[in-house]
């Protein structure tokens, strides 16, 4: 897209200046201080493209990193739960039925 814009831009010069057809100095000009502001306005929106791109990507790796550590912990958590033996795992069911009488919820 913004390659596209470029082209655009450069077209300014060509446009009504067909061969054999000579432009003054005064329409030159206006064309070329057309195509200065047009780049530096889309200069301006690449870099705020580039910046907005570059934030929208850091926080999809922060995501997938937490993502990550959270899994992790808790295949961890799970890794634990199978080394139980059956009377730990009764003991464990004992107390969330305990603390689910006495609380209204389970401890995890």
């Amino acid at each position: 897209m913004i390659r596209k814009c470029e082209s655009k831009v450069k077209q300014i010069a060509l446009k009504g200046n067909e061969a054999g057809k000579e432009l003054s100095a005064e329409d030159r000009m206006v064309r070329l201080n057309i195509m200065k502001s047009m780049g530096r306005k889309l200069d301006s929106l690449t870099k705020q493209y580039r910046k907005v791109t570059n934030d929208f990507l850091r926080r999809v790796e922060a995501n997938e990193e937490t993502g990550k550590s959270y899994f992790a912990e808790e295949d961890a958590y799970s890794a634990e739960m199978e080394q139980l033996t059956a009377a730990q795992m009764a003991a464990l069911d004992e107390v969330k039925i305990v603390s689910l009488c006495m609380f209204g919820h389970s401890v995890s």
